[in-house]
């Protein structure tokens, strides 16, 4: 049930559920344990976990850059055992809500040609598609860099 989770920065203890979630999703595209503790800890921008009273079950990793109007959404993952909830969505608006908060004009990612759900997902969301990336993902797979304006 939805009410028992809650979304919020994430912490050193979310770092071990953040790399089972990754690994799960992502393949050989996956961040290394260190790529995510600097993204949770260093990075400019925020790292939101969603978690129940136990564990993370979804993350998204936003960033920033100085003297610029856009919030990336670097990475976003939800454990696939999870999925199917609602929880990206929940993370997206989160995500929306901080750029509002930062006075951010628009969310920028990118996403595979392949993952037809989550292109579907982001159009739903009012994302638009500005262009294709060729050769973008470990196997050679492009993406599709799309764009909120917030």
């Amino acid at each position: 049930m939805i009410e028992n989770y809650l979304i919020e920065k994430a912490k050193n203890h979310h770092l071990n559920d953040v790399v089972g979630i990754e690994k799960a999703c992502f393949g050989a595209d996956q961040f290394s344990r260190r790529q995510l503790a600097y993204l949770m800890t260093k990075a400019q921008g925020a790292f939101f976990v969603l978690s129940d009273a136990a564990h993370a079950v979804a993350y998204i990793s936003l960033i920033t850059r100085a003297n610029s109007n856009v919030l990336r959404i670097y990475s976003v993952a939800v454990n696939p055992a999870c999925q199917g909830q609602h929880f990206g969505q929940m993370l997206l608006d989160k995500s929306i809500l901080f750029a509002k908060e930062k006075e951010l004009k628009e969310i920028s990612l990118e996403v595979n040609v392949n993952n037809v759900a989550a292109i579907a997902f982001y159009q739903k969301n009012g994302f638009q598609t500005l262009g294709l990336i060729p050769a973008y993902y470990h196997d050679g797979s492009a993406a599709y860099r799309m764009r909120l304006e917030v």
